[in-house]
């Protein structure tokens, strides 16, 4: 009695274990969600986040300029690193950042097409879901800030 108790234990073990694997499969993109580099369109330099965190770099086509793009029911979207797989982040008391990816407002961002600020009209503004800030670029760490229509909020 004491083998079959242990060998159902096992077997229900075994059999949970496609179960649990569930939420790590989950924590990667979508299948089919876009990866795009953002590249900020007043200073060229592309949004990276890497072991030095996120920053302003020189666009090199490499994994932490790699920004996977998941798009929600609300047409915000989520934002994560291809290399560390942390979502860019924005709140009032943590500013702008990457963090693990949790699905929250401060992790989601309207994406505003057509500024007319590049000749073929791809450029894009980035806006934080819960603060309104729009992503700026103008410096070498980046932040997000009042929307100023100008350049260093414009991203290709």
């Amino acid at each position: 009695m004491k083998k079959k108790l242990i060998l159902g234990a096992a077997g229900l073990v075994a059999a949970a274990a496609p179960i649990l694997a569930v939420p790590a499969m989950h924590a990667s993109a979508a299948q089919g969600d876009p990866t795009n580099t953002f590249r900020n369109l007043a200073s060229g330099r592309c949004l990276d986040d890497s072991n030095e965190g996120l920053r302003m770099f020189s666009c090199n086509g490499g994994d932490f300029q790699k920004w996977e793009v998941h798009k929600w029911n609300d047409d915000t979207r989520e934002l994560r690193n291809k290399a560390t797989g942390r979502c860019l982040d924005h709140s009032e008391a943590y500013g702008l950042r990457t963090y693990p990816c949790n699905k929250s407002k401060w992790q989601s961002w309207y994406v505003i097409h057509g500024l007319g600020r590049n000749v073929n009209g791809s450029e894009i503004q980035l806006e934080n879901q819960q603060t309104r800030k729009v992503l700026d670029g103008s410096f070498n760490k980046p932040g997000a800030s009042e929307n100023w229509y100008d350049g260093t909020q414009a991203w290709v």
